[in-house]
């Protein structure tokens, strides 16, 4: 049965699973890459697509190539520095 619950806490914590591949963006500044290393095509492809998600909800816009032996990312903007900071 369900019912209706008042001052419920919303917990704290992350959106979903953790990243597979770590970028640290945190470090990184405009026109600074960052190397992966890999010889699968589909995990080359996997890393594309969650690195450019992550990058783009941390509020950074990079570019991202891929070679037969991984993916190089490059950050092209940084987020805003925050003024209340």
């Amino acid at each position: 049965m369900s019912k209706v619950e008042h001052n419920v806490p919303v917990p704290t914590g992350g959106r979903g699973r953790p990243t597979k591949y770590l970028v640290p963006f945190e470090e990184m500044r405009k026109g600074d890459s960052y190397y992966l290393e890999s010889v699968d095509y589909r995990e080359i492809r996997n890393m594309q697509s969650s690195i450019s998600t992550r990058a783009r909800l941390l509020g950074y816009k990079v570019v991202t190539r891929s070679n037969k032996g991984g993916l190089r990312v490059w950050v092209l903007e940084t987020p805003p520095a925050d003024p209340e900071a």
